[in-house]
């Protein structure tokens, strides 16, 4: 029947889905929906295509294109009386109205509405996933105690012993939004296994402004705080949260004062490092992947495809472009650059571990790594990138190889690299000019503008770069990389020259 097909029983037969109000991290007077499917998980394609038809109508045609989708997709009416429709929003001034409208639409189509108020993505996301497979309404609660449950358990599997280099002291950067409550109230579970002093709290600033992890990323510098400036000590770990909770870096000064950012491509790495360590203890032979987009920094795919022996799979920009090629493996680690990301285990590979584990010949060592890969299975979010969960899984890999920020950031060095913008408005008259491959690496359009781009980079060391549309915003993006931080400005410099030559 397919994934499709499958969602599409779910839906005739009234399972839950959901509705989380937010704009991620983008300014806090944007805003918007994210749509949940009764797995959990992103919406499948086709349905994504029919909800972008129906929010793009004028207002008279709603009822007709509405119907339209119902006896297109042979939905009985009917049914929708079944239906449940889970709401969370995060914290901008908008989402409560929205919140509302979204309801009596709802309840206009004979839904039930269970309305959880504030959450992350994430949360939403786990809570919908869980909703189709209790008798009962899971609370809230069952997030916190699902994923401490097995925070504390990896600590417990790793040893006791005091760290010599890890320290549970952590500056968190909630960006004024929803991670910054959530993670209050994760810090209330965790005792003196995590100390989370929480930074930008929302209690004095704006959402997103100045801080988190879009700012720390593109900026490549600290988040604003306005309450404790100059606050972040040399070798002290930090992390920001975005918006909405689904997306986390980590940075630190180092002892010069220099900044350093460990962005998704770190993580992966990381997470890569331990889960392979885990599985040779175990002595399992996994498929087991890398999948990242053209913007992760070069280094990063080197370091895990030649130096972990880790094949990587580029694919196109979107945590949801990720997920779907991860599930192709057994098991498999998926990162945006922005630190949107997760690990993937397949039904396959839990079976695996868990015939390692219940083998009576397996050694003391073996069953302790098949444990251990087993809380990770539970820590992490199964649904979607989680900020939360990816740092309880950060901090436990930390405490069990007793690293330092430091240490962790060592693994390899990254290359130079620069982000910039090709504004719409007077330098290109329509984004869509510029045509790419299905990795987003190569333009197909205009003629001649990808042979202009390849002989402005081979004049460069260890230059790359490409450019795209952006998917959410009237522009188009370029991406650079060099041997130093000033070639790599001067090259995205001269291609965004180029696009506005070529394409305007």
């Amino acid at each position: 029947m397919g994934l499709l097909g499958a969602l599409r029983s779910y839906y005739k037969k009234g399972a839950a889905v959901g509705v989380v109000i937010t704009a991620s991290h983008n300014p806090q007077d944007d805003n918007g929906l994210k749509l949940i499917d009764p797995l959990g998980e992103m919406l499948d394609m086709g349905w994504e295509q029919l909800a972008t038809r129906l929010a793009n109508v004028e207002s008279e045609e709603v009822t007709a294109v509405l119907t339209s989708i119902i006896q297109s997709e042979a939905i009985p009416v009917e049914t929708a009386a079944t239906a449940t429709v889970l709401i969370g929003y995060d914290t901008r001034p908008s989402s409560k109205q929205f919140a509302a409208e979204l309801r009596a639409g709802a309840e206009a189509l004979k839904a039930t509405v269970v309305d959880y108020g504030l959450l992350t993505t994430p949360q939403l996301h786990f809570l919908v996933w869980q909703y189709n497979l209790r008798p009962e309404p899971p609370q809230e609660d069952l997030y916190y105690t699902t994923l401490v449950g097995a925070f504390l358990e990896l600590r417990n599997l790793s040893g006791g012993e005091p760290r010599k280099r890890y320290s549970p002291c952590l500056k968190l950067d909630g960006a004024n939004g929803v991670g910054a409550l959530k993670a209050a109230r994760l810090q209330a579970s965790l005792g003196s296994a995590l100390s989370l002093t929480i930074l930008n709290d929302g209690s004095t600033g704006v959402l997103n402004h100045m801080c988190g992890s879009d700012h720390v990323k593109v900026n490549q510098a600290l988040p604003t705080v306005p309450s404790c400036a100059g606050d972040f000590k040399p070798l002290e770990r930090a992390a920001s949260f975005d918006g909405d909770a689904d997306r986390i870096v980590y940075y630190y000064l180092d002892g010069s004062g220099e900044f350093r950012l460990l962005d998704g491509d770190k993580l992966a790495a990381l997470y890569i490092l331990h889960l392979q360590s885990l599985l040779q203890s175990c002595g399992l032979d996994f498929t087991f992947t890398c999948v990242q987009t053209a913007y992760a920094n070069g280094s990063s795919t080197n370091y895990i495809q030649d130096t972990l022996k880790v094949p990587v799979a580029c694919v196109k920009t979107g945590v949801k472009h990720l997920y779907n090629k991860a599930k192709e493996a057994e098991l498999s680690v998926f990162f945006e650059a922005n630190g949107h990301g997760t690990v993937y285990y397949s039904e396959e590979a839990l079976k695996k571990i868990t015939a390692v584990k219940e083998d009576k010949a397996a050694s003391v060592e073996q069953q302790r790594a098949g444990d251990q890969l087993l809380a990770i299975s539970r820590l992490i979010n199964p649904t979607v990138g989680d900020a939360i969960s990816d740092l309880l899984l950060t901090e436990a890999i930390l405490y069990a190889r007793d690293w330092s920020v430091e240490d962790w950031d060592n693994i390899y060095q990254p290359v130079p690299y620069h982000l910039s913008k090709v504004l719409v408005a007077g330098q290109v008259p329509d984004r869509y000019a510029i045509s790419v491959n299905d990795t987003q690496t190569q333009c197909l359009a205009p003629a001649g503008l990808q042979d202009a781009i390849n002989q402005a980079v081979a004049q460069v060391p260890n230059g790359r770069c490409f450019v795209r549309p952006s998917g959410t915003e009237d522009l188009v993006r370029v991406y650079a990389e060099a041997l130093t931080k000033e070639q790599a400005v001067a090259l995205a410099t001269q291609v965004e020259g180029l696009v506005s030559t070529m394409a305007g």
